[in-house]
C-alpha cells in the first residue's frame, strides 16, 4: 500500500503516522529515503536556493521523529549520502543536509530511541546516481566508487539494522583511487 506524503509537512506526516494502528497495522519502523539536490557553488546562493537541498532531508527527518515519538518502533533509518562525510562539489546544501541526519541519529540515540544512519554511496539501479548523465557517472567510478548492486545494498542494510551502529557508510569505494585523485582530502 503506497500514499503520497509530503515529508516535510507536519500535517501529511501526522495523518500517515496516525493512521499506522487504526487504518493500518502497527508502525514498527521508518526509513527515511526522501531527498533533493539543488546544486550550485555556494557562493551563487541565496539561502532560498541552499534551503531547496535541506528541506526533504532535515524538515523530512524533524517531521518523521515529532510525528514517532512516544512510539515503540525497532528501527529509525536515515538514507544519507557519503557527502556528508567527504563532500561533493557543488552540492553544499545536501552535503549538510545528509550531515545533519547523521548527527540527528546521534542525538536520538542520546535519547534511547532507535537510530541508524547509512551514508549511501552510489547504487547501480536506484537512487540520485541512476538519474545522472553517463558522463557524471564516469568521473563517479574514476574517483574509486564503484555502484553498489540491489543485492549488496540489501546486504548492507540487512547487517546494520538492529546493530549498536548509529552511523555507518554503505559504499563501495577504491579508497587509493580516491585519494589520488584528491591528495589534499
Amino acid at each position: 500500500d503506497i500514499e503520497r506524503c509530503d515529508v516535510t509537512a507536519a500535517d501529511d506526516v501526522q495523518r500517515l503516522i496516525g493512521s499506522f494502528g487504526t487504518v493500518r497495522p502497527v508502525l514498527r519502523g521508518v526509513v527515511h529515503a526522501a531527498g533533493a539536490l539543488h546544486d550550485g557553488m555556494l557562493v551563487r546562493q541565496q539561502w532560498s536556493d541552499f534551503e531547496k537541498g535541506l528541506g526533504a532531508k532535515v524538515h523530512g527527518i524533524w517531521q518523521l521523529h515529532r510525528a514517532t515519538e512516544g512510539m515503540s518502533l525497532d528501527f529509525f533509518v536515515c538514507y544519507s549520502s557519503v557527502a556528508s562525510v567527504i563532500g561533493s562539489p557543488g552540492q553544499g546544501s545536501y552535503a549538510a543536509a545528509n550531515a545533519f541526519m547523521d548527527s540527528f541519529a546521534h542525538a536520538r540515540r542520546a535519547e534511547g530511541l532507535p537510530a541508524l544512519s547509512i551514508s549511501w554511496g552510489a547504487w547501480q539501479r536506484g537512487g540520485m546516481v541512476a538519474r545522472m548523465a553517463e558522463t557524471d557517472r564516469a568521473r563517479l567510478t574514476a574517483e574509486g566508487f564503484v555502484p553498489l548492486s540491489d543485492s549488496a545494498a540489501d546486504a548492507v542494510l540487512n547487517q546494520l539494522v538492529g546493530s549498536k551502529r548509529v552511523h555507518a557508510l554503505g559504499v563501495s569505494a577504491d579508497w587509493q583511487a580516491y585519494v589520488e585523485r584528491h591528495p589534499n582530502k
